[in-house]
């Protein structure tokens, strides 16, 4: 009997290390995802980053970045056009030949949350994640 209890126990610590290292393994693959195709390195460097895809550009603003507007950022790294509305200032039409049209516009987010001034206004600061999504008009 003792020695089935010691099996068990040995099987039970096996499967637990198994489950830990899977876990351990999918946090660092996603990390390592993140940052994948792209020439930046990580954000603890303080360097500029950055991600695009077809519908989506992202990136966490650098030490040498904090203070430029997130318009200015973006038009720094992308291929931009803009249309200014008097009043209201420049609003993106257009990031590396994608278009918004009647349908879609270029949101612009700062750390997850939709920002609440433009982007010809919003101050950036060291370790913002500034997303521009095009989105659908609803």
């Amino acid at each position: 009997m003792q020695f089935l209890k010691e099996r068990k126990n040995t099987f039970l610590s096996l499967f637990a290390l198994i489950v830990l290292l899977l876990a351990a393994s999918l946090v660092f693959n996603k990390y390592q995802n993140r940052y994948a195709n792209t020439n930046e390195s990580s954000p603890a460097s303080g360097q500029y980053q950055d991600r695009a895809n077809s519908q989506s550009i992202s990136y966490l603003v650098g030490q040498k970045e904090s203070g430029q507007t997130a318009l200015q950022l973006l038009k720094a790294k992308y291929q931009v056009e803009t249309k200014e509305f008097t009043g209201l200032g420049e609003f993106v039409t257009s990031i590396n030949g994608l278009s918004s049209d009647d349908k879609h516009f270029w949101a612009f987010y700062v750390n997850g949350e939709m920002a609440q001034v433009g982007a010809g206004q919003y101050r950036s600061a060291e370790g913002d994640h500034i997303e521009w999504k095009l989105e659908e008009i609803k």
